[in-house]
């Protein structure tokens, strides 16, 4: 287990182009091959190719066909998840309806009341 860990350590990191105990030490790890110190620079890079390489990501998930936008509008009536439930069996949303008094389209978090209780839900809870 610890040379599958060393190896892991050692081992350049595919999109920041270093060692994780390179970045984490600076000088790395003791191992059989010689080791190159990794100057603030190389880190500051490594972290930014690092951020760069995650929001591509993120952005291409994000874009996915599977996707979907939701259509809330206000007034919309609709059920909320129970998350108070405690038995299996029962019905995974709540039976009376909720009013839509509010939607960010941007983080699809909508405030929805009946009465006067008011619930913020994501909209995968509606």
């Amino acid at each position: 287990m610890q040379e599958a860990i060393s190896s892991y350590r050692n081992t350049p990191h595919p999109q920041t182009g270093i060692p994780p105990a390179s970045m984490f030490f600076r000088d790395g790890m003791r191992t059989n091959f010689p080791t190159k110190p990794v100057s603030n620079e190389q880190i500051m890079d490594a972290k930014e190719k690092d951020v760069v390489a995650k929001q591509k990501n993120e952005d291409k998930v994000n874009s996915s066909k599977y996707r979907k936008s939701s259509s809330f509008s206000l007034g919309d009536k609709v059920l909320v998840r129970d998350y108070k439930r405690t038995r299996k069996f029962e019905p995974l949303f709540t039976k009376s309806p909720y009013v839509v008094t509010s939607f960010n389209h941007e983080t699809q978090v909508a405030t929805v009341a009946k009465g006067r209780k008011t619930l913020r839900r994501h909209a995968d809870d509606i």
